[in-house]
């Protein structure tokens, strides 16, 4: 065999190889590291706040989420992807 003819082979079979396996992968997805906060404002009896101020703080970068309480002391629901304070 040849020189040539032997390069051409070791090609040949890892242009193969590299096309079999780049079409039997399957996908793959990240996890996402993520948390709900959601809540009601009450006071000690029980009963709700309505128009409440509620500050929601990304640690990380000082963004902030401000909302108010409805008349039934709800709040916002959010997703976060970072360390918060409320």
């Amino acid at each position: 065999m040849s020189l040539r003819r032997w390069r051409s082979s070791i090609i040949s079979a890892g242009l193969a190889f590299g096309i079999l396996f780049a079409t039997s992968s399957s996908p793959v997805w990240s996890q996402a590291a993520t948390g709900t906060v959601s809540g009601q404002i009450t006071d000690q009896s029980s009963a709700a706040i309505p128009g409440a101020a509620v500050k929601l703080t990304d640690t990380a970068t000082n963004a902030t989420l401000s909302t108010q309480s409805n008349e039934a002391g709800g709040t916002f629901s959010s997703t976060c992807r970072r360390a918060v304070t409320i």
